[in-house]
């Protein structure tokens, strides 16, 4: 049974392409008050000349948060300029940035105790944990001196958070229970009921995305000097798209192999793009595949990838000769190809997924082809490069 995906957009592919920073406080239409055990809401959070001024005066002391709205990425870093003052309440009990996952809700933060430690903890508030400490004690780097103003940063990737003061990099918080957090971001987070300023506040990507291929023999690259995958790299390096992309193609693989592996394969690169090629291994009547099951195995590993957040793009097969004549290899394995590819375009425009239909772009060619009839030669690979490359970059403009 097939497996209906969600809709995909375009705003799905360039979230993941395009470079991405959020500047200042220019005003607070992008940000609001998250519901806590206190009661402060975005309008009792103040903007003066680019600064943010946190709560004051409310009736009870606590911890206030102040969420960005719509912005989610895996990696990244969020920066601000804090004002360090004791002149109330002996200073500011901490200040710090707070993070989301997107699939279950749950949340982590990452808290400056000036003069004391970094903190690393997770949520609800019902039930704050804290998973880990590092101590700011003899670093001069990190001492926080009355009346001056601090950059505070993290850089996040993962379950890893490098922590910078001026610069300096002082506390590494890594906790690999975390891994599912990596998806959004929240906002600030400041603790007491008084002014603190804020200013400078800046969340952008500092990752290039991540493409994530899977296939057979055809993707892995055999007999050519080059894979699609590395010439696709190389052309986006050279046209100022810079990404980062992991082949993990495999020879022989059919659908169902890529099927098997590809949830894995997700938890542990998370991905902003899969790439899922069409196998022509699943024609070999000794795989006992028939055009269904590939259609069927395509759509839970377009499903699989829109879970993990994920931007699926499926890829008709490249072409192989009709008169290829091997055990393997009949005229019978040209006709199933056809087959999937016309099920697999059809399915693919039913049902919003992004398709890029190489299939058609080879036009027949068989010089594009090595001597075995089945595999793509080096301009071969250079057209699946290219093809695929036109169809992601056109979502990035």
């Amino acid at each position: 049974m097939l497996l209906k995906p969600n809709k995909i957009t375009k705003i799905d592919l360039s979230q993941g392409l395009s470079p991405l920073k959020y500047d200042n406080f220019l005003d607070l239409d992008n940000w609001e008050a998250l519901n806590t055990r206190h009661s402060a809401t975005k309008d009792e959070w103040t903007i003066s000349n680019n600064h943010l001024y946190t709560p004051v005066n409310l009736s009870e002391s606590g911890d206030y948060y102040l969420k960005l709205n719509n912005i989610q990425f895996r990696k990244g870093e969020a920066e601000i300029v804090y004002y360090y003052s004791s002149a109330v309440n002996g200073g500011p009990n901490w200040i710090g940035f707070l993070f989301e996952d997107v699939n279950t809700n749950e949340q982590y933060m990452v808290a400056f105790f000036p003069n004391s430690s970094v903190q690393l903890w997770t949520f609800p508030l019902s039930s704050l944990t804290k998973k880990q400490e590092i101590s700011f004690s003899g670093n001069a780097q990190a001492s926080f001196v009355d009346g001056k103003k601090y950059l505070l940063k993290v850089e996040f990737k993962g379950h890893k958070i490098d922590v910078f003061v001026n610069g300096i990099n002082v506390a590494t918080l890594d906790d690999s229970s975390l891994l599912n957090y990596n998806k959004g971001f929240l906002g600030i987070i400041q603790d007491r009921n008084e002014e603190f300023e804020i200013s400078n506040f800046s969340f952008k990507k500092i990752n290039k995305p991540l493409i994530h291929t899977v296939g057979s023999s055809v993707t892995y690259g055999i007999g050519a000097t080059n894979d699609w995958a590395t010439l696709m790299k190389i052309k986006g390096e050279n046209n100022n798209l810079d990404f980062d992309i992991i082949n993990k193609a495999v020879s022989g693989y059919t659908t169902s192999d890529m099927l098997s592996s590809f949830e894995n394969e997700l938890q542990n690169y998370r991905p902003d793009i899969s790439i899922i090629e069409t196998s022509i291994n699943d024609s070999k009547p000794t795989n006992s595949i028939d055009t269904d099951t590939t259609l069927s195995n395509i759509s839970q590993m377009v499903n699989l990838a829109r879970e993990y957040n994920s931007t699926p793009i499926v890829w008709t097969s490249s072409i192989f000769s009709k008169d290829i004549n091997s055990t393997d290899w009949q005229e019978s394995n040209w006709y199933f190809m056809q087959e999937a590819n016309a099920k697999i375009k059809r399915w693919c425009l039913e049902n919003g997924v992004n398709l890029s239909d190489v299939f058609t772009a080879f036009n027949g060619d068989f010089s594009l082809i090595q001597s075995d009839d089945l595999h793509p030669n080096d301009d071969g690979q250079q057209l699946i490069a290219d093809t695929i490359y036109n169809y992601i970059s056109k979502f990035n403009q």
